[in-house]
């Protein structure tokens, strides 16, 4: 009996862990503290773990989340940005559990955009589009460089400049960054 009992603990020990893990195929929400408020929006939002097992934040790029625990991750981040400079005390927050279901129609929008995260897809959607559901640039985003990530591939697009680029269809778990207006451009958007 008392080994019964020691094995069926194990077994729930185990059962725990695997559920606490982060999983390929679904999103987190991440949140930030410890940074000025205005920084906030760059990092505060849901992020699709995409089919590799990573998500992509801003600045420090892609990181692996599958297998990690929210708190794992979150340490994960918080140390990608002090290495990176970028910020010298972050305070990660993560909230796991969203499923499939609900990743498998979201794109994701970060950048100079007035409120970066991720949107619903809609069939049929186009980059102009997607733009306009997180409130367009920003006042030092410009839409002369935007990048499209799609299943590991980085796709360069000037819809700004290039008319057709408007047009171009986005897909389910794309990441769309909108760059920042350099010094030496007049004018955004």
């Amino acid at each position: 009996m008392k080994t019964l009992l020691v094995l069926f603990a194990v077994v729930m020990g185990i059962t725990h862990t695997v559920a606490a893990q982060i999983v390929k195929n679904t999103s987190i929400q991440i949140a930030i503290l410890g940074v000025p408020p205005e920084e906030t929006q760059r990092i505060n939002s849901t992020y699709a773990v995409d089919e590799s097992g990573n998500i992509r934040m801003w600045e420090i790029g892609s990181i692996r989340a599958a297998g990690l625990s929210g708190t794992e991750l979150a340490r994960k981040i918080e140390q990608a940005y002090k290495s990176a400079q970028i910020y010298t005390t972050p305070s990660i927050q993560i909230q796991t559990g969203q499923t499939e279901g609900q990743l498998s129609e979201l794109v994701t929008i970060m950048g100079s955009v007035n409120r970066p995260g991720t949107v619903p897809y809609i069939k049929g959607m186009t980059l102009a589009q997607a733009l306009a559901a997180v409130g367009g640039p920003s006042t030092f985003g410009t839409t002369k460089r935007v990048t499209v990530w799609r299943e590991g591939k980085k796709y360069s697009l000037s819809p700004r400049t290039i008319e057709s680029h408007k047009l171009e269809r986005i897909f389910p778990n794309d990441v769309v960054e909108v760059d920042q207006v350099r010094a030496w451009e007049s004018g955004g958007r």
